[in-house]
């Protein structure tokens, strides 16, 4: 599923840490 590789690819996008 892509919809996981999105989700990571947000999350990296999004990296608040």
């Amino acid at each position: 599923p892509f919809i996981e590789t999105k989700y990571a690819a947000y999350m990296l996008k999004y990296d608040s840490t």
